[in-house]
């Protein structure tokens, strides 16, 4: 179960907004003592947390955190240069303020690469759960699971994943005239035009909100429905997807190569375009 609000994600930065039950100084314990952060985000291997100070945190196995701090405001401001192996440099920034019921934490976490909103998105969403709750004193998530689920839904976020207006009716030849037939004459959609879109032979309506594509398919022994669904990102689409196990149906019919779009295939073999989204 996905606690807290999902945070955002804009290029290169993640955003996350938390109120904790548990007062400032508290707070910033959890954040800058080395026992304290050890029972929530990971054991501080060399250095302590202070002004200007450099710490390393263990991470997982065998893999460290460099932190820097470049600023330390006593419950209020915690700012680190982060370094992470295989990573370029970024920024950690905590804020804190006093909140009904606790304290506000604000986390800003911004020059990471492409790539690195959704994983840190899906990281901080759940080391802030289990930050929750050590101060809450109850049960902690356990990470790999909580993570798993938290990615597929940042990954979602970023891809900005929406249902498109578009409706893809395939049809078998002997079945196509009658089809449209149905939707003009008898349902009395209002007709957009009808003749030939490249090699395929297509008559298309206005469908409520969306626009339905009623297409001749010399192949098809059955109808079938193709689907559309637009991204704010497509490359960070098709990551998601493809790291979600989607399929990628991209032999079912040529699409332009500047287009950046992609053809998938649901759990019950629906294709769908995936495109940018206007």
């Amino acid at each position: 179960m996905i606690t807290g609000q999902l945070g955002s994600l804009t290029r290169g930065a993640v955003h996350l907004d938390r109120v904790l039950k548990a007062p400032p100084a508290r707070v910033w314990a959890m954040w800058t003592e080395p026992e304290r952060l050890a029972r929530w985000l990971g054991p501080v291997e060399s250095g302590a947390p202070g002004p200007g100070a450099t710490f390393t945190l263990g991470m997982e196995p065998g893999v460290r955190a460099t932190c820097t701090v470049t600023a330390w405001e006593p419950e209020r401001l915690l700012e680190l240069d982060w370094h992470y192996p295989g990573e370029g440099d970024s920024r950690l920034r905590i804020t804190l303020e006093p909140a009904e019921g606790g304290t506000r934490l604000v986390l800003d976490h911004d020059r990471l690469d492409d790539a690195g909103p959704v994983e840190y998105g899906a990281g901080w969403h759940t080391y802030l759960d289990l930050l929750a709750a050590d101060l809450e004193e109850r049960q902690a998530p356990r990470f790999d699971e909580r993570f798993r689920e938290l990615r597929a839904a940042y990954g979602s976020r970023s891809a900005g994943l929406s249902g498109g207006r578009n409706i893809a009716m395939k049809v078998p030849t002997h079945q196509w005239e009658s089809t449209v037939a149905f939707y003009r004459d008898v349902v009395g959609l209002p007709e957009i035009e009808a003749g030939y879109d490249g090699d395929i032979q297509t008559a298309t309506f206005e469908f409520g909100a969306n626009t339905l594509w009623v297409d001749r398919v010399e192949t098809a022994s059955q109808a079938e429905i193709w689907l559309e669904l637009t991204a704010t990102d497509l490359p960070a689409a098709g990551r998601h997807l493809a790291e979600s196990g989607v399929p990628r149906r991209d032999e079912v019919e040529p699409l332009p190569a500047d287009s950046g779009a992609f053809w998938i295939s649901s759990p019950a073999s629906i294709i769908h375009l995936v495109a940018a989204r206007d």
